[in-house]
């Protein structure tokens, strides 16, 4: 289990993965769609200020875009490429780069909405506390997010992973002092032809970002052998994500 993030790597590998990652990353592109749709029922679609928080290469911003009015939408990345290009889609796009954690927020924000981020940052306690202050009253917390399941096959096989909150954590901090509108959590299993077809998707999408490591032939003939007991009736190997989707007013 990895229990710190060297963010330094985490934006590197995520540099790296900008190109390949809209076709690599199908659940946290359905992620963002179903995050929407969730939000519109509970809220609507009117907001005057919005922050999208690791905007990526964009799945999120485009969905606001396409479904919500607002009359700032502020986009944020820790990748300067990605804020430059998701900036592109709009003129009222206005960019916020750097780390979540330590940036400023804009102040009155009726909307602070993510898709995918919050298992990359250290404290989300902190952060929730961070995101409360910088929202108008009653202002909305969107957000998703994996759970303690998602990529169990890697971790069960090499030990390592992020250290994902529960679902039931992630309530028990936003409660106090938000009022829980809507939580869902969810398992998606993707299914590969191979392990070396599952290892690339990793590295496509930027999820391998945890660690440093570099497989010898062996380490990676032995992995892949391993990682035949994942295979399904069908033949092929599977992967497990665990979406987490919450929305939340800001008491």
């Amino acid at each position: 289990m990895i229990k710190t993030l060297d963010k330094k790597l985490i934006k590197k590998r995520f540099e790296k993965s900008l190109p390949t990652y809209a076709d690599n990353a199908v659940v946290q592109k359905q992620m963002a769609v179903n995050l929407l749709s969730e939000l519109i029922k509970y809220r609507g679609r009117q907001f005057e200020n919005i922050l999208d928080i690791g905007c990526g290469c964009g799945f999120l911003t485009e969905n606001i875009l396409n479904n919500l009015t607002c009359d700032n939408l502020f986009i944020n990345d820790m990748v300067e490429e990605a804020v430059n290009k998701t900036a592109d889609f709009s003129r009222k796009i206005k960019k916020i780069y750097g780390d979540c954690e330590t940036i400023s927020f804009p102040a009155n924000l009726d909307l602070i909405i993510s898709n995918a981020t919050f298992q990359w940052i250290f404290d989300f306690e902190e952060l929730a506390d961070k995101i409360h202050s910088s929202l108008k009253k009653d202002g909305i917390l969107a957000f998703t997010t994996f759970g303690e399941l998602n990529l169990s096959q890697m971790k069960s096989l090499t030990g390592k992973g992020l250290k994902y909150y529960r679902k039931s954590d992630i309530e028990k901090i936003l409660d106090k002092k938000f009022e829980i509108i809507y939580s869902h959590s969810d398992i998606i299993n993707i299914e590969f032809k191979n392990t070396i077809d599952m290892l690339k998707h990793l590295k496509f999408s930027g999820a391998n970002s945890i660690e440093e490591t570099k497989w010898s032939k062996k380490d990676l003939a032995d992995f892949v052998k391993e990682y035949e007991k994942f295979k399904n009736k069908t033949g092929k190997v599977e992967l497990t994500y665990q979406p987490l989707y919450f929305i939340a007013r800001k008491k």
